[in-house]
């Protein structure tokens, strides 16, 4: 099969799309993606791309045909400009692509122009048929930013979003929340979505049980540090236990995002500098050892919104490393957190709830070991790798069958 991926980000920058295509291309299938200049998440072009016009080459396999497009830098403008230069130049590429491809297939995490360029393919080559992999739901996203429900930027973006949205023969969404959303907001019919869980990669089950040097108990968040990712709950959560139940406790923080310097800032004003440890973000060869020595894991995302209908990936991973899930969160992850029974959960935002949960786990680390394993173990029945690529490529078998 001849598939086209659309995706802003690819390697050496960290996604799981890497992984994908990688695997698709090690079973027998020829994998072009159109993707832009690693720069993130620093911001700027990755070294070793710096200066260089590298339009095409070869990674595992996999063709990846690189597009010029502005940095990310550090500051909103900035970003703006890359979103829409990637969006504009693989718009361009992609229109010139003599290749006839079976699927062209969209990783969309934001933003929603990501689908631009598959668009444009789409229009020359009708007969190939457009799966969206919805990671990420707009509008919704931008409140985040501040961008207000019934204002005329925010109608504006819907109505592009669902234009977009509309254009794919297939949208396999993520969380199963996404499909009641994209039809009331975008109107797309239901018809044309169903869910398809992230997958992790397969290295978590490998992971071991070590116990930390300073004799703690170590509850580790990784991942993007952004608003919606809720860390003030885990601070707030964290400041409000009792002084001795605290002094026992570190939380590791692995990942870096828009609010990481406003997440440092509420720890120190609240004195919390001793229990909190800053690591930045890691590549993936470099995640054993923070995993391992973990006693669980912390998941915290904003309620109140559509957006905590998302099933973080990171569940996934902390499911496969089998330690307990300490969640304050609504929607599809604390369905998964329930009917796993890998952990525990309260509602998104409840500090109060996710405090309690800490202090029964700081005292009692070894009740919870079941949890992990039950983590564990739905991972392999759901969550692996080889179960992912097996059911994308039966659907889109299925799509391409139908043209």
């Amino acid at each position: 099969m001849r598939i086209l991926v659309v995706s802003q980000y690819f390697y050496p920058e960290g996604f799981r799309i890497n992984d994908l295509c990688f695997e698709l291309a090690a079973r027998g299938h020829a994998v072009t993606v159109l993707t832009g200049y690693p720069n993130y998440p620093g911001g700027y072009f990755y070294p070793e791309y710096k200066g260089r016009r590298v339009d095409r080459e070869t990674i595992q396999g996999v063709e990846v045909l690189r597009v010029r497009m502005s940095q990310r830098r550090k500051n909103p403008i900035s970003l703006f400009l890359n979103y829409v230069s990637y969006a504009f130049s693989a718009g361009r590429r992609a229109a010139k692509l003599g290749r006839n491809y079976d699927v062209v297939f969209v990783f969309e995490v934001s933003p929603v122009t990501q689908i631009i360029p598959a668009w444009k393919y789409k229009k020359k080559d009708p007969n190939a048929v457009l799966v969206v992999n919805c990671q990420d739901i707009w509008p919704e996203v931008v409140k985040v930013y501040g961008i207000r429900e019934g204002s005329i930027l925010f109608s504006a973006i819907r109505s592009f979003s669902a234009k977009l949205y509309n254009r794919a023969d297939r949208i396999e969404v993520s969380s199963p929340g996404f499909i009641d959303y994209l039809n009331r907001i975008c109107e797309v019919p239901k018809s044309k979505m169903s869910f398809l869980p992230n997958f992790a990669e397969d290295f978590y089950l490998d992971f071991n049980d070590k116990t930390a040097e300073d004799g703690k108990v170590h509850l580790l968040f990784a991942g993007n540090i952004g608003k919606a990712q809720s860390l003030d709950t885990i601070v707030n959560a964290v400041s409000i236990l009792p002084a001795e139940t605290r002094g026992k406790l570190v939380v590791d923080i692995l990942g870096e995002g828009s609010y990481l310097e406003e997440l440092k800032a509420n720890v120190k004003d609240k004195h919390l500098e001793d229990h909190f440890r800053f690591h930045g973000r890691k590549p993936a060869e470099e995640l054993r050892s923070y995993y391992e020595t973990a006693d669980g894991f912390l998941l915290t995302l904003e309620g109140n919104s559509p957006l905590s209908l998302t099933v973080p990936s990171k569940l996934q991973g902390y499911m496969g490393a089998g330690k307990p899930v300490l969640a304050a969160v609504d929607g599809g992850a604390e369905k998964i957190i329930r009917d796993s029974h890998c952990g525990l959960c309260v509602a998104a935002g409840d500090s109060e709830g996710l405090s309690r949960m800490i202090s029964s786990f700081v005292d009692d680390p070894a009740g919870f070991k079941k949890m992990g394993e039950n983590g564990r173990r739905y991972f392999k029945e759901h969550f692996s790798k080889s179960i992912y690529v097996d059911k994308l490529l039966e659907k889109f078998e299925q799509l391409t069958a139908e043209r």
